[in-house]
């Protein structure tokens, strides 16, 4: 592969890769959950979104991790700052699709 193209993939992963898959579980939980009368956590396990939340966002940070650019300490900053950024984007994401399926708190 490409090196050059090996950092931009990752980057797109981590930044836009990341909110879309999340995404798209939570849509799909919604359309699931409806389907059957309830809501998301009371027809899945509540377990399973922390879990699809903490794969997202170690994914994330495993592809900003590999970027060879940064040094050690600047990745120790990175990661805090992305794991405080994505998750605020992630809960937003949530209660964005919450709100469009009638769920808003």
């Amino acid at each position: 592969m490409n090196i050059r193209l090996v950092p931009i993939c990752l980057s797109i992963w981590a930044l836009g890769g990341v909110p879309l898959i999340f995404f798209i579980y939570v849509e799909w939980s919604y359309r699931y959950a409806l389907s059957k009368g309830k809501l998301p956590f009371s027809a899945l396990p509540e377990w399973l979104w922390f879990l699809v939340f903490g794969l997202c966002l170690v994914s994330g940070l495993v592809s900003l991790f590999n970027l060879s650019v940064f040094q050690a300490r600047n990745r120790i900053f990175l990661g805090t700052l992305y794991t405080l950024v994505m998750s605020g984007i992630l809960l937003a994401i949530h209660l964005f699709v919450a709100c469009n399926n009638g769920d808003c708190i």
